[in-house]
């Protein structure tokens, strides 16, 4: 079992390219290469020499050394000028350090079609049981040929967010192991490595600032800057690793406790249950607890996951068929979400806080996680807590994500005995929540707090025993060590925004289309990790947060790829189309023997 703990050491440090803002001066980054491929020319050249003046970067270019073509083609591969690159007794190391820190995009052309599509497109779904108004509906049942071609841009043509991230860098990229339901190339199961991450069992950390200019280049903050949301495509990526390495989809070759990773999946601010739709149809968890603040969403859920007809019928369209006598079992809580302050209180969504929400009163009382789960669930549920050996939370509560967090202490220190080596072994180890910068700052307000935003969340977790991540290209550590200022400041500041000046290619992405506005849409996902879990090193390489970790490469032997003159039958047996629902096989249901 690989060790969870990460090399104490850094990798060297050097600044990727940005445009000036504010936040520069606050980075600190002593013995850094400062990427200039935008800095040399332009308007703005001064500005940022002055801005590496002051983070001691020299800019003393050095082409000497036998090296030197290998330099060129490592800053060729990253649209960065080789005569910032600087030789000396660290050149070996820096040479590994760029090329992990590759921004280049991905050559589309490459791609086989239905690798394409399902990378560019959501996964099949039920269309017909999408409500007027959801806007999946643009998508569902669409091909890349129905505008959705990140090939053939037209200006147009409205530009689909899920299409422009694929004009940015992929990242890491880990096999889908629950084909058709990923956004990934499909795993090679058993032949090859699922994870891309080598023969490391090291995860080697790159400093904060090394992380916040990679996150900040040109070329990749369009990746990062999620409105409503990180991307799905980068969203799944843990999704799919926590699948792998905890889930059974392939029951012939594989020793599996059961089908799905997780035996509970808890949706705070679940709406009706669209996540849980998506962590279903893959088998991510046994049963599911959604919560919601909005009572409205409780009647749509009763006519969905409440209905045991809808629930038969969905079933049909999961990765793997469930028996009838192991059904996931969904329930559904309508509260609003705080701490422990909060409770007792009452919120009403209705109160014109939302345009076009509904304006007829819709109160929600406010409890904690801890009053809610286990004890108001139903007696059935409360059982299924109990054996739960495992459980997988997402929260999106409109900025009171930190509170709810806080109010859920007890559920996250739930333990269920210990691990071989005999660490403790908990229910809760890993958790995906929003940061929605504009909605922390209505809280904060509302709520008169002197802090509250994203260095306040993340110390908050970090005290709790977790790690966190920011979801994009690569996962970027934000704690243990890898704190900057620098992504508060960044985040909060609306000079960064598709239409900003700061960003000219961004708004060429998003114009025409549903993001090209004024104003700071940045919404994002952190994915959460307890420090202790024993395939966190596993995870962190496998998610591109180390410098052991691997770039998208479609030569990869944990994908499987389809050849692009083969006919649709073979793309139905790796997974790229949606193969009929077919009973599981006896191992299967074993399998699904609840425990």
């Amino acid at each position: 079992m690989l060790s969870s703990d990460s090399v104490d050491q850094e990798a060297p440090r050097f600044k990727a390219p940005q445009q000036v803002n504010r936040s520069i001066a606050s980075v600190h980054l002593p013995r850094s290469i400062v990427f200039e491929d935008t800095v040399k020319t332009g308007p703005q050249h001064l500005q940022l020499h002055r801005a590496a003046a002051s983070m001691n970067v020299s800019e003393d270019t050095v082409k000497t050394g036998p090296q030197q073509l290998h330099l060129h083609r490592t800053a060729a591969s990253m649209n960065v000028s080789e005569d910032t690159v600087k030789t000396g007794p660290q050149h070996l190391q820096l040479h590994r350090a760029a090329a992990s820190l590759n921004v280049s995009v991905p050559f589309l052309a490459h791609i086989p079609e239905q690798v394409l599509q399902a990378m560019a497109l959501p996964s099949p779904y039920p269309c017909d049981n999408l409500n007027e108004g959801d806007i999946r509906k643009d998508t569902c049942g669409k091909s890349l040929a129905d505008g959705f071609d990140p090939r053939n841009w037209s200006k147009d043509v409205p530009h689909d967010p899920r299409t422009m991230r694929l004009k940015l860098p992929i990242g890491s990229l880990p096999c889908c192991p629950t084909p058709p339901h990923c956004n990934a190339p499909v795993c090679r199961f058993p032949d090859s490595p699922v994870l891309t991450t080598g023969a490391s069992a090291t995860c080697t950390k790159y400093s904060a600032g090394v992380n916040f200019a990679f996150m900040v280049h040109p070329s990749v903050w369009p990746a990062y800057y999620g409105a409503g949301g990180s991307y799905d495509l980068d969203v799944q990526k843990h999704w799919d690793v926590l699948g792998i390495i905890f889930g059974c989809q392939n029951f012939t070759t594989r020793n599996c406790r059961s089908v799905e990773p997780f035996d509970l999946a808890i949706d705070l601010g679940a709406d009706y249950g669209t996540t849980t739709e998506r962590l279903s149809l893959r088998n991510f968890a046994r049963d599911y607890i959604m919560v919601d603040g909005y009572p409205g969403n409780k009647y749509t859920f009763e006519e969905h996951f409440g209905n045991p007809s809808f629930v038969s019928n969905w079933s049909t369209w999961m990765a793997t068929y469930p028996d009838k006598d192991n059904m996931p079992r969904f329930e559904f809580l309508t509260y609003a979400l705080g701490n422990a302050s909060d409770a007792g209180g009452i919120l009403d969504l209705c109160d014109g806080r939302t345009p076009g929400s509904p304006t007829t009163p819709c109160p929600a009382n406010i409890t904690d996680v801890d009053s809610m789960i286990p004890g108001k669930l139903s007696n059935e549920m409360q059982i299924r807590f109990a054996r739960a050996q495992s459980a997988y939370i997402k929260i999106d509560v409109e900025g009171m994500d930190q509170a709810a967090i806080d109010g859920m202490r007890n559920l996250l220190n739930e333990t269920r005995g210990t691990y071989a080596d005999g660490r403790t072994r908990y229910l809760v180890d890993f958790m995906m929540l929003e940061f929605c910068p504009s909605c922390m700052e209505k809280v904060q307000k509302e709520k008169n707090l002197e802090q509250y935003d994203l260095a306040t969340l993340v110390k908050l977790i970090e005290s709790l025993g977790f790690e966190v991540f920011l979801i994009g290209p690569r996962y970027l550590p934000l704690s243990h060590g890898s704190w900057n200022e620098s992504f508060n400041a960044f985040s909060y500041s609306p000079q960064n925004s598709p239409l900003s000046a700061n960003y000219p290619g961004f708004k060429e992405l998003v114009c025409p289309g549903a993001w090209c506005t004024e104003g700071n849409l940045f919404a994002a996902d952190l994915f959460v990790m307890r420090s202790s879990q024993p395939h966190a090193t596993q995870i962190k390489l496998a998610l591109g947060a180390c410098v052991e970790s691997r770039e998208f490469d479609l030569m990869d032997p944990q994908y499987v790829m389809p050849e692009p003159e083969k006919d649709s039958e073979q793309s139905k047996r790796h997974g790229y189309a949606m193969p009929e629902p077919e009973k599981d096989s006896e191992q299967s249901k074993r399998l699904r023997t609840r425990i």
